[in-house]
């Protein structure tokens, strides 16, 4: 019974031994405190965060190089555009025009314009532009100034007309008003002349310059102030020494180097074409042709006809001419004063029939402008005959 009794005790004592060892965790950790393990905590995955993409960087566009302009487009942009002293190209190709000198033995020398009224032509030359043409005197800085020509060619058979535009260019770039432009025909002012005209021109010419200054002078100036009291008047147009706007104007065109002058016989063409074949180089289109009353002299000869035809001209390009009709016809001093188209005038000139002249035209021709009798359109050629 006591044996039994001690071995139950045992048992118990057994079990409670096994508890024990099951609770208390083996550790071989020497520390003087036995540590209590922590559980390591739970692994998980980094979040994933999705990566936006980058802005697109946007390269600048760059507009293909404009195409390159051919010598032609650029000539007839400068014509259309170009302001302040005429381009150098230009000038140095103008120079090469070689006019020959012409033969002319003058009994008389135009210094001056005896035709009044040609104010009638001024509302059809605003705005041309372009190349202008003209012989005789001075009633073409007038017209140049109306028709707002780029560049200007004064021709003329008499070398002492053309002398006397050298000697009123000269005087343009010393004056500052039509007053002071008459005063400046005075003797005094001889010296000076001559001065400046040695500074532009050879000698001879120079020469020749300050000697129609002395010769000309008071006869010159008897015309113009002559001019200006019928001006006043009304009989007379409004003209460059009249108004200080177009006298500013030609002296501006002037002063750019604008205006070449040139010896010049019409009948024979030569002259006419020099500067026609120039013109087409230079890709600039001929506006305005004046011609005063120099074709009524002769029937025009094959020459003539062949230079004008050459003149590089378009539907805008005028042609402007005085004739003397009947006295019931004219207007001032005994001119009829004509305008005609550029393609209507050469017309006439593609004409294969002989021995006619601009009087043959406008006599049987003729269209009369707003009723007048001393002023007309000239039409194109009739089909056939003339």
């Amino acid at each position: 019974m006591r044996t039994s009794l001690i071995s139950i005790v045992i048992l118990l004592f057994a079990i409670s031994c096994s508890h024990s060892k099951k609770e208390t965790p083996n550790t071989t950790d020497t520390s003087a405190e036995k540590k209590v393990a922590t559980p390591e905590p739970e692994m998980k995955p980094a979040p994933v965060t999705e990566k936006k993409p980058e802005p697109e960087v946007k390269k600048p566009v760059v507009p293909p190089p404009p195409p390159k302009k051919d010598e032609a487009t650029l000539n007839k942009e400068y014509w259309e555009t170009g302001t302040g002293p005429l381009a150098q190209k230009y000038v140095d190709i103008i120079n090469t025009i070689d006019a020959k000198p012409t033969k002319a033995g003058q009994p008389e020398h135009y210094y001056v314009s005896n035709e009044h009224y040609y104010h009638l032509w001024y509302p059809y030359l605003k705005g041309l532009g372009g190349a202008y043409i003209g012989l005789a005197a001075d009633t073409s800085y007038s017209l140049i100034v109306e028709s707002g020509a780029k560049l200007v060619f004064l021709v003329d058979w008499d070398f002492e007309v053309n002398r006397t535009h050298q000697l009123f260019g000269i005087m343009l770039g010393l004056t500052n008003t039509p007053k002071e432009f008459i005063e400046y025909f005075k003797k005094k002012y001889n010296k000076k002349i001559l001065e400046v005209a040695n500074s532009k021109y050879d000698k001879k010419t120079a020469d020749f310059i300050g000697y129609l200054h002395r010769r000309a002078a008071n006869f010159i100036v008897k015309h113009h102030q002559t001019r200006l009291r019928l001006h006043k008047k009304g009989k007379a147009s409004n003209y460059w020494l009249s108004d200080q706007k177009m006298f500013d104007a030609i002296k501006k065109v002037f002063a750019e180097n604008r205006v070449f002058i040139f010896p010049g016989n019409l009948k024979d063409g030569d002259t006419i074409t020099k500067i026609a074949n120039i013109c087409k180089k230079m890709n600039i289109t001929v506006r305005t042709v004046y011609m005063s009353n120099a074709e009524e002299f002769w029937t025009y000869p094959a020459a003539f006809k062949a230079s004008m035809l050459a003149l590089p001209t378009d539907a805008k390009s005028v042609f402007l001419r005085t004739v003397v009709l009947e006295p019931k016809y004219s207007i001032g001093y005994k001119f009829h004063y004509t305008i005609q188209s550029g393609p209507d005038f050469l017309t006439w000139m593609r004409k294969k029939e002989t021995g006619f002249s601009i009087k043959h035209i406008a006599r049987k021709w003729r269209k009369p402008i707003d009723n007048t009798k001393y002023f007309s359109r000239l039409p194109a050629a009739p089909e056939k005959g003339i």
